[in-house]
């Protein structure tokens, strides 16, 4: 699972490098983050999970109670 996740975050970041590189990025966390990541000292692999966590956390915030609520509903 982890191999997965990090293949999606990768491809995505490297979505936002290559649109900052040609030009066409809108303003974004991603690509304020990919134009500091020298100063940071980061990895491409630490920066796209640090700008995955509030999705995953976005995620799981609605997807549990919606869980319980199917549950409950399918009994």
């Amino acid at each position: 699972m982890r191999q997965r996740d990090t293949r999606v975050y990768l491809g995505l970041l490297n979505d936002v490098r290559e649109r900052v590189e040609t030009g066409i990025a809108m303003s974004s966390i991603a690509s304020k983050a990919l134009e500091k990541t020298a100063n940071w000292g980061l990895s491409d692999i630490e920066i796209a999970y640090a700008l995955s966590a509030p999705w995953q956390a976005g995620v799981s915030t609605v997807g549990s109670p919606v869980g319980w609520i199917m549950i409950n509903y399918s009994r």
